[in-house]
């Protein structure tokens, strides 16, 4: 019994420990200024890449980046399968391509003839902005997972299929990204329809049982989901 508390206070002191230095830390400071932006991250391995934007029915505005193509490819005309790669929390489109290609997931399935949609959940790095709302008030941080998968997917994803004339798509969601996706398919059932098959990388649906030290910690953090990526 005494092993076992004493272990599990170890994993908390650890797990601390790790999350202060990872906010308190020294960082090189060239490491922002030599990460180029989007799209230009993508553009500058020879993949073509363009940004849309689109507002969803409660005023968000996103943005998301697409890979039409391959450089690889022969034709750039053909009706291409769309794949949509939503991120999970703390994070942005650019997760998808920061490896670079022969390592990013956009890069390998726009090389595997996909046309390659990433989306941006409101409040990240790419998304912070509103119809009415600034993003220093407060209110505009009032939202959750909730919110992101009732307005924001569905923004999206119509969005995409408008402009590519499909019937329907492959979604790929990694954590929080597939918490939206549930929430999505719970409150517009209808939206099935519009996804031809869904790959979850880390899915997250219920965590009333999570053990971890970072579900203890979670209490403290405010709405909004820490601002989520407004951090970044």
């Amino acid at each position: 019994m005494i092993l076992a508390v004493w272990g599990k206070s170890l994993a908390y002191v650890c797990f601390l420990t790790l999350l202060l230095r990872g906010v308190t830390g020294k960082y090189n400071k060239n490491t922002r200024k030599s990460l180029p932006a989007m799209p230009k991250l993508i553009t500058q391995h020879g993949y073509p890449a363009e940004t849309h934007t689109v507002a969803t029915d409660d005023g968000y505005i996103l943005t998301m980046h697409r890979i039409p193509y391959s450089p690889l490819s022969n034709s750039t005309d053909t009706a291409r399968p769309v794949v949509f790669l939503q991120h999970g929390l703390i994070s942005s489109s650019v997760d998808w391509v920061i490896m670079g290609p022969g390592n990013g997931l956009g890069y390998l399935l726009a090389d595997a003839g996909y046309d390659v949609w990433m989306g941006n959940a409101r409040g990240n790095m790419y998304s912070t902005r509103h119809n009415k709302l600034s993003a220093m008030l407060p209110t505009f941080w009032s939202f959750s997972w909730h919110e992101m998968g009732v307005y924001d997917l569905p923004a999206e994803i119509d969005y995409i299929l408008t402009n590519t004339t499909q019937k329907s798509l492959r979604y790929v969601g990694h954590s929080m990204g597939t918490t939206m996706f549930y929430v999505l398919m719970s409150k517009k059932p209808e939206y099935n329809a519009k996804i031809s098959r869904m790959i979850a990388l880390a899915p997250v649906a219920f965590l009333r049982n999570t053990k971890s030290p970072f579900a203890s910690i979670t209490k403290l953090v405010p709405s909004g989901v820490s601002k989520q990526n407004g951090a970044i």
